[in-house]
């Protein structure tokens, strides 16, 4: 079995590759798990008019892999190879860094994904997507998705306009995806700076928070879905 934990003081991230998909089963605060010992995730019953088997879409939450949300990556090769099915061909540790390089040769593409966890519990995320194959492939988009516990039950971000900028909005994560964008260029006044999620007790003094942020100051997007089943 392939699997890796990166850890500091302050945060966890646990992966593993299950079916050639690799499979974030935490990412939270530290489990306090010996070296070597790594948390078991529950495994969600088989559902009426669900599918036979358990599904592992995996960080990628691939259609071909029998996931029903919204994929990772988005594009196409002249209409034909819409939905990807990587498999991982590489899966290295190093320090406090993950390096996870997976093919479709079907698509004709490889993609890199490089996961480091800094001493502060900061997770930083990088992707190289590359073209493989002869002809052109369109990329609509690629979307960095991180899993979230069930407990996280509310989404916080910020909106705001000139003198009134960062106002908090704060929800139930409800079913369907909840998205934020920004069209401005650079991060504007209406910029939510980051993604939050929470548990209903969490507040400014204690309790858990989730947060994602893109580190571009240009046009971007914020989501949280929420499925039948699990948020992500």
């Amino acid at each position: 079995m392939q699997r890796a934990r990166l850890t500091s003081a302050e945060a966890e991230l646990n992966v593993e590759v299950i079916d050639g998909a690799p499979v974030i089963t935490h990412w939270g605060a530290p489990t306090g798990l010996p070296s070597g010992e790594f948390s078991k995730p529950l495994t969600p019953s088989v559902t009426n008019s669900g599918f036979d088997a358990v599904q592992n879409p995996g960080i990628l939450r691939e259609g071909a892999r029998g996931f029903l949300g919204r994929s990772a990556l988005s594009g196409h090769r002249n209409g034909a190879a819409w939905s990807s099915h990587f498999a991982v061909t590489s899966f290295e540790k190093v320090n406090e860094s993950l390096v996870i390089s997976l093919s479709d040769v079907h698509a004709e593409l490889k993609l890199d994904l490089t996961y480091t966890l800094d001493a502060f519990g900061v997770l930083t995320i990088v992707a190289d997507l590359t073209n493989v194959g002869s002809t052109a492939y369109t990329v609509n988009e690629f979307i960095y998705w991180l899993p979230l516990p069930q407990e996280a039950t509310q989404v916080m971000d910020f909106a705001g306009r000139w003198s009134n900028e960062r106002q908090m909005q704060r929800s139930e994560i409800s079913i369907g995806t909840w998205v934020r964008d920004s069209r401005e260029g650079r991060t504007g006044h209406n910029f939510t700076i980051a993604q939050l999620a929470l548990t209903a007790q969490t507040n400014f003094a204690s309790g858990s928070a989730w947060a994602l942020s893109s580190a571009w100051s240009g046009n971007n997007q914020n989501l949280i879905e929420k499925l039948s089943l699990i948020h992500i």
